[in-house]
């Protein structure tokens, strides 16, 4: 299935992007402590904080003329990294929707892949244009794209798809569309973990009701299993389902442990064997309480 969008663009000029209107770099509004409801309906959690709008993103990446150094001389991510298993640079372009503070349209430009970025985030997107502008970062809405069908090979979404109310349904019908045959969809959001699902079935949480408002909406912690059968639906077929962030999924969920896993998760250091011991108490705990879920899809060509 396919959708359509009048006036698509193919390869389009950073000059003819959306105009950026200038508003301030901070938000004024305080940050919550977020509340988790359980829907047991969608099983599914439902969090409850500042509302994910356009502002909220601007006041959170917070960028300023330091950005240039920090982001540019990113060479390695997670994203880099699964994507070199996937793609080479010669395949196409790739997308990041929700591309945020940059780093990772950074981490594949500086592998050799052709990258563009697209943020709703105006402030974000204008700053990232006038210190790095050799970054191909414009801005957009991910559920009404501005490019021509069967355009990328490659399409990141790194925690986007949770923070819409209204649901993913016309963001996944924008992945489908630009998206070439054989493409690849590399989809990572927050999901009902083992502990999750274990927390939730026996009351754990506060039961979302049904009158209750969105008005302060923040994220989903999706069920996974609903979002594999939505993205089969509309033609993608699953590859490969890995659970990742294990000490934030269990220090968000276990209140004994959360003062070690805080300092282990908050703790910066170059010394390879402590980012290797990280990493590995990561890995294990990712298979009970992994705090997002990556699922790589490829587009049927059927």
């Amino acid at each position: 299935m396919r959708t359509k969008v009048n006036n698509v663009r193919n390869n389009v000029p950073k000059s003819q992007s959306p105009k950026v209107t200038t508003r301030p770099q901070k938000s004024q509004r305080p940050q919550k402590i977020p509340m988790k409801y359980f829907d047991p309906i969608k099983q599914q959690l439902i969090y409850i904080k500042n509302k994910a709008d356009s502002d909220y993103w601007d006041a959170h990446w917070d960028l300023d003329e330091n950005i240039r150094m920090k982001i540019l001389g990113t060479k390695n991510t997670f994203v880099s990294r699964i994507t070199k298993k996937y793609l080479k640079p010669s395949d196409g372009y790739i997308l990041e929707g929700g591309c945020g503070n940059g780093v990772n349209v950074a981490s594949l430009y500086s592998n050799g892949y052709k990258v563009i970025g697209i943020d709703y985030a105006e402030n974000t997107v204008k700053t990232l244009n006038k210190y790095i502008p050799e970054l191909d970062i414009r801005l957009g809405d991910v559920r009404n794209l501005p490019f021509e069908d069967d355009y990328f090979i490659g399409y990141w979404s790194l925690g986007v798809i949770e923070h819409f109310c209204e649901g993913y349904g016309s963001i996944a019908l924008e992945m489908f569309r630009v998206l070439k045959d054989s493409g690849y969809l590399f989809l990572a959001f927050p999901y009902m973990s083992p502990l999750r699902c274990f927390k939730g079935r026996f009351g754990k949480y506060e039961l979302w009701k049904k009158e209750m408002k969105y008005d302060s909406f923040y994220q989903f912690a999706l069920n996974s299993e609903t979002v594999i059968q939505h993205f089969r639906d509309i033609g993608f077929k699953l590859i490969r389902g890995l659970p990742f962030d294990g000490i934030k999924g269990t220090k968000d969920e276990v209140a004994i442990l959360k003062p070690v896993l805080q300092k282990l998760y908050d703790y910066n250091s170059s010394m390879l064997a402590f980012k290797g011991f990280r990493k590995a108490i990561s890995i294990i705990m990712s298979t009970v309480a992994g705090h997002c879920m990556l699922l790589i899809f490829k587009k049927s060509s059927v």
